[in-house]
C-alpha cells in the first residue's frame, strides 16, 4: 500500500510540475521518496524540478541518487548532465552524455549537447594554448589620451586624469557627481550610452577602490552594542543595510528597488550581493549604475561577486554579447578584470554572514578561510584560479570554497541598527 501511495504522489508531482507549480511538485516527489526512498523515478523528476529553478546542485544530487539505485537509468544521467552544463561542468556533463549514446547512440537532444560540451572543451583547450605567460590588465593599458569622447555625445563633459606607477593605472575622474548619475539615468532610459572613455575611467576606479577592500568585507552599523575594539579593516557608519540579491541585468528593477527600499545616502548603505549582470538586456547598464555609485559612496555601496561576475558565465548568458555590442571587447574585458576583483563575501554587524553562494558543504570553513582568499594571484595562481571558477578542480579546497561562495542564490533583507 506505501508504494501505491508513493506512486499517487508522484503522479501528483508529475501534475504539479506540468502546470509549473514547482514547490508543489517538489514537495509531492518528497513525500513520495519518504513512502519508497528506492525508486529511482522520484529521484529524477524531482532533479527535473530543481533544474527548472535552477537549483543545479540538488538536482545532481538527485540524479546521483537515482542513478546509485538503477545505474542503467539514462534519464538520470541525462538531467544530471544538463545541470552540470548549467554549471560549466563541461567534461563531466559530457561523460554523462557520452554514457547515454553507448546506450542510445541517435538520440537527437543527446547528440547535441555531447557536441556543445565537445566544442567548449575545444576551445577550451585552444585559449590555454595561445595563452602567454605575460599579462597585461586592459585597465592597465588604456591611453586615455588617444580615445576620443564620440560626436554623438551631448552629455556632462568628465575630466580623467590618469597616472601610471609601477605599471598600473589610477584614476582621478572630475565632474562625475550627481548631476552626472541623473543624466547617465535619463540616458540609460532613452537607450543612450555613456561614451567608451567614461566607461574605462568609471571601471578603472572602481577597480581602484574594490582592489582595497578585503576578500571578505566587515560592515557595521553604528549601534549600541560597538565596544571600543575594532576589528581590522572593520567599517563602521550607516543606521540602515539591505542587501539586496540577483538584478541580473535589470535596470529598471534596480530604479524601482531604490524608489521602495530609499537611495543610497551615508546612512543608508547598500550590499549587492552578486549577480548583478547576465540573463536582463541591461547588464551593462546595471553594472554602470552601480559602479557610479560606488565612486559617489565609496563606504555606503558594496559589491560582491557571484558566480555571473565570470568570464565564462556572461559568455552563456548574455553579458559578453551585450557588452561587446554596446560597448567593445575591451570594455567588456576590463568588466572582466573588475569582476574578479570583487569581495567574495561580507560580514554585518559581526554576526550576518552574507555570499552569494550561501553555506559552505564543509563545516569546518571558517571565517579566516574566507579572508584569506588571495584575490590578486600570480601568473601560475591565476591560471589555477580560472580552473577554480570554472568548477573544475573537485579535490581543491580553495575550489570548494569558490563554489559555495559563487554559487548558490541568496535573498533581500534589511538590516537596521539596534
Amino acid at each position: 500500500m506505501t508504494k501505491e501511495e508513493a506512486i499517487k504522489l508522484k503522479d501528483q508531482g508529475n501534475a504539479y510540475l506540468k502546470d509549473h507549480k514547482f514547490d508543489q511538485a517538489i514537495e509531492s516527489y518528497t513525500e513520495a521518496i519518504k513512502l519508497d526512498p528506492k525508486n529511482a523515478i522520484f529521484y529524477s523528476n524531482r532533479a527535473q524540478v530543481h533544474i527548472k529553478l535552477e537549483n543545479y546542485g540538488l538536482a545532481i544530487q538527485d540524479c546521483d541518487s537515482a542513478i546509485s539505485i538503477d545505474s542503467n537509468f539514462l534519464k538520470a544521467y541525462y538531467r544530471k548532465g544538463v545541470s552540470l552544463m548549467a554549471i560549466l561542468q563541461y567534461k563531466q556533463a559530457q561523460q554523462n552524455f557520452k554514457f547515454i549514446l553507448n546506450k542510445l547512440p541517435n538520440d537527437k537532444l543527446t547528440l547535441e549537447n555531447y557536441k556543445q560540451c565537445t566544442n567548449y572543451l575545444k576551445r577550451q583547450a585552444f585559449e590555454k594554448a595561445i595563452a602567454g605567460t605575460d599579462h597585461t590588465l586592459v585597465i592597465n593599458s588604456v591611453d586615455y589620451q588617444s580615445i576620443q569622447i564620440e560626436k554623438s555625445w551631448e552629455g556632462p563633459d568628465l575630466e580623467i586624469i590618469p597616472t601610471k606607477k609601477n605599471g598600473e593605472i589610477t584614476v582621478e575622474i572630475n565632474g562625475l557627481n550627481h548631476d552626472y548619475l541623473k543624466y547617465m539615468i535619463k540616458l540609460f532610459k532613452q537607450g543612450g550610452k555613456l561614451p567608451k572613455k567614461h566607461v574605462f575611467a568609471i571601471i578603472t576606479k572602481v577597480y581602484e577602490l574594490i582592489k582595497k577592500e578585503q576578500t571578505m568585507t566587515e560592515i557595521t552599523l553604528n549601534h549600541s552594542k560597538i565596544n571600543d575594539k575594532l576589528n581590522d579593516d572593520e567599517i563602521i557608519g550607516g543606521k540602515k543595510l539591505t542587501v539586496v540579491g540577483d538584478t541580473h541585468g535589470q535596470f529598471y528593477d534596480l530604479l524601482n528597488l531604490f524608489s521602495k527600499f530609499g537611495f543610497v545616502s551615508n546612512d543608508h548603505i547598500y550590499l549587492f550581493n552578486g549577480d548583478f549582470v547576465d540573463r536582463g538586456s541591461w547588464s551593462c547598464e546595471v553594472a554602470l549604475y552601480l559602479y557610479v555609485l560606488k565612486i559617489l559612496y565609496p563606504f555606503s555601496i558594496f559589491i560582491n561577486r557571484g558566480n555571473h561576475e565570470t568570464s565564462d558565465m556572461n559568455k552563456t548568458y548574455g553579458f559578453t554579447d551585450e557588452c561587446e555590442y554596446k560597448y567593445s571587447k575591451k570594455i567588456f574585458e576590463a568588466f572582466s578584470e573588475s569582476f574578479g576583483a570583487l569581495p567574495l563575501a561580507s560580514l554585518i554587524n559581526r554576526e550576518y554572514l552574507c555570499m552569494h553562494g550561501g553555506l559552505f558543504s564543509n563545516d569546518k570553513v571558517s571565517l579566516k578561510d574566507i579572508k584569506s582568499i588571495n584575490r590578486f594571484p600570480s601568473m601560475v595562481q591565476l591560471n589555477l584560479q580560472k580552473k577554480v571558477l570554472r568548477w573544475n578542480y573537485y579535490g581543491s579546497i580553495l575550489k570548494k570554497l569558490m563554489v559555495d561562495l559563487l554559487q548558490r542564490e541568496v535573498l533581500v533583507c534589511n538590516l537596521v541598527s539596534i
